[in-house]
């Protein structure tokens, strides 16, 4: 039976002893003031021969919001009214054989574990960056102090302004396709950038390949695309030497001012302009045969041991005929009596009156 009233529960005061002060209302409700004046909404009961007691919410004449007994549990301020159905719902529970307290305390678990989980994924999707994020931080931590970093930094840009907001692991490689092909449409009328495209796409492969070592994508989602797939021209260099130019670098060799490499190194280099011969080739690891008879060769100087062993000329010397050398270093260092030009000339050629091709 209830025993109390609205205006009770608003003038009741603290027990001066400092202990809790019940006023008991009836279907296991009571009125509890603490010593500092708090006052709370308190059920007790016993189920399964265990004696239950939990603060259901504080007291305010006022109420909770809303109409349902579990909005005023989550809002936890409740009036006498709002108390008393509580109680009466928890008594018709019991009787049902269910424990109102443990199915609350299992509501306000699951509820807290999602609003965990919300927050956990929230915290996730904050931390996960944009493609514009990932080239600064590319850019920062590879790209650095590079002389190539401003020209790269251009061109991840172009990339940025056209899909830069979204989050590395939303693009899919049709985002990518799309604004390259953009970029390859060029910026002015009649004039595409197809090389500029291709470019671009070079250096977002990297930045992917970046984000894919940090766990930031699963697997790179571009790492296919080729770059003849949007420059179909893509402009090769020129890397042959002019006869001026290779006696440029036969006089830098020989300048140790202006050549810091050791002598094993300066020495391949000469070799190398006087035979015209392939790196693998001299250094003895790319010929899949043997010297011929009396044929100069090369040794694998590197390892110190005899390997596969390449011929210096082409000329075939006989028994009994002079082995061509190679001419003084004087005709690459500006003999006026050579000709222009002039890299190679066999003495053996000079001595004999034969030519050999």
């Amino acid at each position: 039976m209830s025993t109390l009233a609205a205006k009770t529960c608003e003038n009741a005061k603290s027990d001066q002893s400092g202990k809790d002060r019940i006023l008991a209302d009836g279907n296991g409700l009571s009125f509890r003031i603490r010593p500092n004046g708090t006052k709370t909404w308190m059920i007790e009961y016993v189920i399964a021969g265990r004696r239950r007691k939990y603060t259901i919410g504080v007291f305010d004449s006022r109420g909770a919001p809303g109409e349902s007994i579990t909005a005023w549990l989550e809002h936890g301020a409740l009036s006498l009214s709002q108390a008393r159905a509580v109680a009466g719902q928890w008594k018709m529970d019991r009787r049902a054989g269910r424990d109102p307290v443990a199915e609350w305390e299992a509501r306000v678990a699951a509820k807290r574990a999602a609003e965990k989980a919300a927050r956990k994924a929230a915290a996730a999707e904050a931390s996960q960056p944009s493609v514009r994020d990932a080239i600064e931080q590319f850019m920062t931590k590879q790209i650095s102090g590079k002389k190539s970093a401003p020209a790269i930094r251009y061109r991840l840009e172009r990339l940025a302004d056209l899909i830069g907001d979204k989050k590395m692991r939303d693009v899919t490689r049709q985002d990518v396709i799309s604004a390259l092909e953009e970029i390859a449409a060029g910026q002015k009328d009649g004039k595409t950038a197809k090389q500029l495209a291709g470019e671009v796409l070079i250096q977002a492969k990297r930045v992917w390949r970046f984000a894919e070592m940090r766990e930031w994508v699963g697997k790179s989602s571009i790492e296919p695309l080729m770059r003849k797939d949007f420059d179909a021209r893509p402009r090769k260099r020129e890397v042959a030497l002019r006869i001026d130019e290779v006696v440029q670098l036969w006089r830098a060799l020989s300048n140790p001012e202006s050549c810091k490499a050791d002598k094993a190194t300066v020495a391949a280099l000469r070799l190398l302009i006087l035979t015209g011969q392939r790196e693998r080739e001299v250094n003895g690891r790319g010929m899949q045969r043997p010297a011929r008879r009396n044929e100069p060769t090369v040794s694998d100087m590197g390892s110190g041991r005899i390997g596969e062993v390449a011929p210096l000329c082409p000329h075939r010397a006989g028994p009994t005929q002079p082995i061509p050398t190679f001419a003084r270093q004087r005709t690459l260092q500006g003999d006026p009596g050579a000709p222009r030009g002039a890299a190679v000339a066999p003495q053996g050629d000079r001595q004999h009156g034969t030519t050999h091709q």
